[in-house]
């Protein structure tokens, strides 16, 4: 828990030595030289106190307060023979990068302090494994490994917040630098706020790039129905929708792409099926709709 600590006399004194005072801070964890070489390689860094990694406001996990660049967590010991690890990643440890219901449960069970740290983005990890199954002798290798599931429910990775939706593709093409390329960003970006002093909400001034990059990465589909507008003619029918209503809250976790209908169907958004240009959008979309179940069916 952060202390909020005023020391008046202190200041006095400083003011009658005619002193210069200068910014402190008390309680900040400090990386080392050597945890950030270990941070940086493949074989990552033991956690020593789990109390030093924590999520932040978006669920990606930290490590002693430094936000602006999020650790990996994975556990080395995979217990699988050599060939399992290499050729079948589906079969053992996942790597986790939120504050997942898996690391809940693992924190629960005081067996939090397996896992390592790391800023490896490669998504190929230094694990020990079993030379085989008939043997018992332990052997280091590089091996690749898949996320985990619950931690991108957490996220609500593109769309998707329970792990038994995400599609199986979207799953193993995940890919830990690509993700970072696109939220990091929004995550420095964020809006600041407590219940006392929110956010303006009115759209940011890199509005328009937010909203293209995010319709991207959701492949120009309309995350309720499903319809592709991918087509240059037809990706203005293609909105961004703020959960929260709030133009000025750009999180990705608030953030979501529906095409002009289904947006419409939301609540206070009523509005957008009064417009002339939005009937005749509302209109096309339908006419896109019959086209894909006609095709369907051929």
């Amino acid at each position: 828990m952060k202390l909020d600590l005023e020391f008046p006399e202190l200041k006095t004194l400083v003011l009658r030595m005619e002193a210069t005072s200068v910014n402190w801070e008390t309680g900040k964890m400090e990386i080392s030289k050597i945890e950030l070489e270990q941070l940086h390689n493949k074989s990552g860094l033991d956690i020593s106190d789990i109390n030093q990694v924590v999520a932040d406001e978006n669920g990606l996990l930290i490590y002693k307060d430094y936000k602006d660049r999020p650790v990996i967590l994975y556990i080395r010991d995979t217990q699988e023979v050599k060939n399992t690890v290499l050729k079948y990643p589906k079969e053992t440890r996942r790597f986790h990068l939120a504050d997942c219901t898996t690391l809940e449960q693992m924190r629960s069970n005081n067996r939090f302090e397996r896992y390592r740290i790391t800023y490896n983005t490669s998504g190929v990890f230094i694990v020990d494994v079993y030379e085989s199954k008939y043997s018992d002798r332990i052997e280091e290798i590089e091996a690749k490994l898949l996320v985990c599931k619950n931690c991108l429910a957490k996220l609500k990775y593109k769309g998707f917040d329970q792990p038994s939706y995400i599609p199986h593709d979207i799953w193993v093409s995940f890919d830990i630098e690509e993700f970072l390329m696109f939220y990091k960003p929004m995550f420095r970006t964020k809006p600041k706020f407590t219940d006392q002093i929110g956010p303006k909400s009115e759209y940011p001034k890199d509005w328009s790039q937010i909203s293209q990059k995010l319709r991207e990465n959701f492949g120009w589909r309309c995350n309720k129905c499903n319809l592709y507008f991918g087509d240059s003619q037809n990706r203005k029918l293609l909105h961004v929708h703020h959960r929260d209503g709030n133009k000025g809250n750009t999180s990705p976790l608030n953030l979501v792409p529906l095409c002009l209908e289904c947006h419409s169907n939301e609540p206070m958004q009523g509005r957008l099926r009064f417009p002339k240009k939005n009937k005749l959008g509302i209109s096309l979309i339908q006419k896109l709709r019959n086209e894909k179940e006609k095709s369907s069916f051929l």
